[in-house]
């Protein structure tokens, strides 16, 4: 599906397994504590609402344009490698 090493801002990843969810979402929660933000800090700056990012955070579906905000506000990309999304 996606090439080794392919960074997809702004395009879906393949998200669409609760267990890659759930491990994206972990991510997302660590590098936000990483940066000391609060989850009502990166909404604002990912221009996104509150819910989205505890939805984010606990693996839930989130539509790919939200999480593109969502990895930019956070200085991000995701990196696909066999299908498993990472933030880099």
């Amino acid at each position: 599906m996606h090439q080794r090493g392919r960074r997809d801002r702004g395009q879906e990843v393949s998200q669409d397994t609760p267990e890659t969810r759930r491990a994206l979402g972990a991510q997302l929660t660590k590098r936000r504590h990483q940066l000391g933000l609060s989850q009502t800090a990166l909404a604002a700056a990912a221009g996104v609402a509150t819910g989205t990012i505890v939805s984010a955070e606990r693996g839930k579906p989130v539509q790919p344009i939200k999480l593109a905000a969502i990895t930019a506000a956070l200085g991000a990309d995701i990196e696909t490698s066999d299908d498993t999304p990472r933030l880099v």
